[in-house]
């Protein structure tokens, strides 16, 4: 009952933050926050609606220009609107999805872009998990609510790549589906390949290569190859090398990657790329464990791997975490019937208010970010209930065998 009123506590008073930094920027900019045109509301969703705009009226190459982009955007936004750090920053797998959004004026389709990925990640998780509470708490969870407020991807990601996991034993076709529909945003889906082929998926795994090599067929198809050429040589780069900046510009704060993490704490882009490169490998390592244990809870595995991602690239944002927020209700829901191992409590409660907190803490308070050793606290806790699990049942299926002889 302590552990519960704890939680809840938790839970209201990350609501309660939400809000409130959600209302900062309406004082701040008063009526003007909710004028059009505006990206105050709109926010990083205009650069999705920017990109499908830009090919409906003819001009596919300044997506991928982002100095053309970037001078394009702004016409259509307040003058002075556009971050100069933010730009399209995405593969053109990702604008075929966008292109029904560009048919819309800019407000309307933020709205359906927020019903319907919404509406999808709530279907998910009901096909997911069983209990309704582990669902209500990934929907209201900062991550979540940081894609709501900004018309972010997390929502669409999120449902992939939980559908893809969760979905595997059940209907393997449709979660290789889902994992090559990921190709609109790779990092996320990067582990999926080996947990696949280490647990034995193949028809999931030919699925998700299939749909990959779809899609890209597809905009080649539909963009030219020209597409392509301008992500590979503009896009791509120009948001690397922001992205993998020296520490200190805004975007950094969101990112609860290792690579931040370890910036953040004073490494050079040596050091960092070391500590990325050592927790990518740490996130196969435990994937592929995971998913070849034979008699591993699967509860536990799926979890684990909703985690690793953002453990594996050093590209991800908060809102890419909400996958990893289905992970800590699932572990909460276990430790408050069970019990909690001691460093379970203090990295879940972390992890999942995280996402609320890493702007003011690292921005406003000038503290370290601490978003990658959370990441890294709570995939190990899940590891290590995993082979606790595969010892217990590996134990107690001997035990029946020997009774039956």
């Amino acid at each position: 009952m302590v552990d519960r009123g704890i939680a809840t506590l938790l839970v209201g008073c990350c609501l309660l933050l939400d809000v409130v930094l959600f209302l900062l920027p309406i004082r701040q900019h008063g009526a003007g926050f909710f004028s059009y045109p505006s990206d105050q509301l709109l926010h990083d969703f205009a650069y999705f609606w920017g990109g499908a705009r830009l090919f409906w009226i003819g001009s596919l190459d300044r997506v991928f220009d982002p100095d053309s982009f970037n001078a394009w955007l702004a016409t259509q936004l307040a003058p002075g609107s556009m971050q100069a750090f933010a730009t399209w920053s995405y593969p053109p797998t990702m604008l075929l999805l966008l292109l029904p959004f560009g048919l819309l004026p800019l407000p309307v389709a933020f709205i359906v872009w927020l019903g319907a990925t919404f509406a999808f990640l709530g279907l998910v998780l009901r096909s997911a998990v069983a209990d309704r509470r582990v669902a209500l708490i990934v929907l209201l969870s900062p991550a979540a609510f940081y894609s709501l407020t900004y018309g972010q991807n997390g929502a669409l990601t999120a449902g992939l790549l939980i559908a893809a996991i969760w979905c595997v034993d059940r209907r393997p076709i449709l979660a290789g589906a889902c994992a090559g529909l990921l190709i609109i945003k790779p990092q996320l889906g990067i582990l999926l390949p080996f947990a696949f082929a280490a647990g034995g998926y193949r028809r999931a795994f030919a699925a998700a290569a299939l749909v990959s090599v779809a899609m890209i067929a597809a905009t080649v198809v539909v963009f030219g190859p020209q597409a392509w050429i301008g992500f590979v040589t503009q896009s791509m780069p120009r948001m690397t090398a922001q992205l993998l900046h020296e520490y200190g510009i805004p975007p950094q704060y969101a990112m609860p990657t290792m690579w931040v993490t370890l910036q953040g704490w004073g490494a050079d882009r040596r050091l960092a790329t070391i500590g990325q490169s050592l927790s990518a490998l740490v996130a196969i390592v435990l994937v592929v464990r995971a998913w070849s244990l034979p008699h591993a809870d699967r509860r536990w595995r799926n979890a684990l791997t909703c985690v690793l991602p953002l453990l594996a690239t050093p590209f991800g944002y908060v809102y890419d975490a909400t996958p990893a927020m289905l992970a800590v209700a699932v572990l909460a829901q276990a430790g408050f019937s069970t019990g909690f191992a001691w460093p379970e409590r203090a990295a879940l409660a972390g992890l999942w208010m995280w996402p609320a907190l890493a702007i003011t803490w690292s921005f406003y308070l000038g503290l370290h970010p601490i978003g990658g050793f959370l990441l890294l606290a709570v995939a190990l806790c899940l590891a290590w209930r995993i082979e606790r699990s595969a010892i217990t049942r590996a134990a107690l299926l001997r035990g029946m065998q020997a009774t039956a002889r």
